[in-house]
């Protein structure tokens, strides 16, 4: 996204003429046929199996029409909502449009929600160790994810796009969108599912699941793990020598995050998948 600026939202415009215009041929296409199966029916003066497979045809191809325009009606709404966003210069609106309309088979929807009830202490983020070769302890030993699981597809992509880490924190490209690495419950998601971490002072920040808080810890709960002073939400996956330098999680400033990081969690969206 940071390779666009606002001043570029005519291509959105013309893309969405595009599309406009592609829509009007296929309707006027669509009448045609609408049209031809009912002069080819059963009142017209043309009789036999040539006419009646003919209005068959026509009017299949109208059905198949009609999803087509639903399909394109879709993406143009898509292709609106960027542009408007981008002419009024709301980053956050557009970065949420962005993320849900990426990935396979044109993403618009999301498949589930947590929400985190107000009253929920909570008491800011933590870290696991993640490293070249998957999980790293405080001494910097490590161990791999193993094989065929979810961990280990994401670990694999992320050390394939060049094991990168942003402010000391994993981050992997997906469809073009910068995502960091966490850990959640999983009621928020599974492993290897792209989410949206929205927060209460208004941020939010797009991440994947890379690893999952385990359901057999004592201190499990729906929303995270209980400690002294509330519940993490949210768990990110760090470089080890980061977290040594810093001496504490990433719920201070010290950590250089863009976004204010002591601010709770509000809700976790979940797009779906990006490894299945």
């Amino acid at each position: 996204m940071e390779n666009y600026g606002v001043k570029d939202y005519g291509a959105f415009d013309s893309a969405i003429a595009t599309t406009n215009k592609f829509n009007s041929s296929v309707a006027v296409v669509q009448e045609s046929a609408k049209e031809a199966s009912t002069k080819l029916g059963g009142g017209s003066i043309f009789k036999g199996p040539a006419a009646d497979a003919c209005s068959q045809v026509a009017t299949s191809l109208s059905s198949t029409l009609d999803s087509s325009m639903s399909n394109y009606k879709t993406m143009n709404d898509f292709l609106n909502g960027v542009s408007t966003a981008y002419k009024n210069s709301d980053e956050e609106s557009l970065k949420t449009l962005l993320m849900a309309g990426a990935g396979s088979g044109f993403k618009t929807e999301m498949k589930s929600s947590l929400k985190i009830p107000d009253d929920l202490a909570q008491r800011g983020y933590t870290v696991t160790g993640y490293g070249d070769k998957g999980v790293v302890y405080t001494d910097l030993s490590s161990v791999h994810w193993a094989d065929g699981t979810n961990q280990r597809k994401i670990f694999d992509e992320w050390e394939k796009q060049g094991g990168k880490y942003k402010n000391g924190i994993a981050v992997m490209n997906v469809n073009g969108q910068e995502c960091y690495l966490v850990a959640t419950s999983e009621e928020a998601g599974k492993v290897g599912d792209n989410i949206n971490i929205k927060l209460k002072n208004g941020e939010s920040f797009p991440a994947v699941v890379a690893d999952q808080k385990s359901r057999n810890d004592p201190n499990y709960t729906k929303y995270g793990h209980t400690g002294s002073g509330g519940t993490n939400v949210v768990e990110f996956e760090v470089d080890m020598h980061t977290f040594n330098e810093k001496g504490c999680n990433p719920n201070t400033k010290d950590w250089g995050l863009e976004w204010d990081s002591s601010s709770g969690v509000t809700e976790i969206e979940n797009y779906g998948s990006i490894v299945e």
